[in-house]
């Protein structure tokens, strides 16, 4: 009997992993474009192969009858697109870049030429505009998440880069949330309707707001706020969201050490500091990261 309660709470626990891993909101972009001839006509069939730098997966796809392409649930990072149809020089576009909730355009014009010829083309850089949804999406970067000095090494901090963004210390909605968690109002809100997801799994304290779960900034790969009116990808939010995609591994082994200090004997004396009052503040933080491949491609 024993036994037979442990292998069901182990089926169960399984179930419970498959179904957040299954119906969570994944933080996930795109890659869409047509492709025309040097006539401005559509080539219906053109087969685009669409390559992530990062971990070599490769996806086969092909435009439809109005030349149009698209590869959804794509994860951010870098990708090189490779279109090519009989009768033409195929057109390479290297290194477009994929970001939470954002559409990257990969439109091209084929020139009649060789199949030997190919004919290397610029990626749209910039802000996309997504005519899908009607979200108003902020995302920051990876490279930027780590040279942005953020005090206490809170990744809800983050939201201040986004105008109409207010941070407060969670203390603020509920004594428990002190110092280490944080409110984040968006359009003038207070924040505790503002929706928490770390890959796709909503982390959010439904009692009293904010998170039930914090993560090390430097596991982050990128960090999107969006403002939205009952957007259903967020659920049960009519403010905003917050969506957090963690760092991976990739083909290349990688890693960083980190370590931050505060001295009282380099910065101004503490505000609630009293005369006499030779209370030390130093604060040490250190630590690293590492990724690499399991298995190759």
């Amino acid at each position: 009997m024993r036994r037979s309660a442990q292998m069901t709470g182990l089926i169960v626990l399984l179930l419970l992993v498959l179904s957040l891993t299954t119906f969570g909101q994944q933080p996930v972009g795109s890659i869409e474009g047509s492709v025309t001839d040097q006539n401005g006509a559509v080539i219906s069939g053109a087969r685009v192969t669409i390559k992530e730098k990062t971990t070599g997966r490769v996806i086969n796809i092909a435009t439809n009858s109005d030349g149009f392409f698209v590869a959804r649930a794509l994860l951010p990072g870098q990708y090189n697109v490779r279109i090519e149809q009989q009768g033409f020089s195929p057109a390479v576009l290297e290194d477009v870049t994929v970001q939470i909730g954002q559409v990257a355009n990969a439109s091209v014009v084929l020139k009649v030429g060789s199949a030997a010829a190919t004919v290397e083309v610029a990626a749209t850089t910039g802000a996309q505009v997504d005519v899908s949804r009607q979200t108003v999406d902020g995302v920051i970067r990876k490279d930027q998440i780590d040279q942005l000095p953020l005090n206490a090494r809170n990744f809800l901090d983050l939201a201040r880069l986004e105008p109409g963004v207010i941070v407060n210390d969670g203390g603020m909605i509920d004594p428990t949330k002190v110092n280490a968690f944080r409110t984040v109002g968006i359009s003038g809100r207070g924040g505790t309707g503002t929706r928490v997801q770390f890959d796709g799994i909503d982390v959010t304290d439904e009692t009293v707001g904010t998170t039930v779960a914090n993560l090390s900034n430097d596991s982050i790969s990128e960090f999107q706020l969006s403002r939205s009116s009952l957007d259903m990808s967020t659920s049960l939010t009519s403010s905003g969201a917050i969506n957090v995609a963690t760092k991976s591994g990739g083909n290349s082994p990688h890693g960083a050490v980190f370590y931050f200090g505060r001295n009282q004997s380099m910065a101004a004396k503490q505000a609630s500091s009293q005369e006499g009052d030779n209370d030390p503040f130093h604060r040490h933080q250190v630590g690293f990261n590492t990724g690499g491949p399991f298995v190759k491609d």
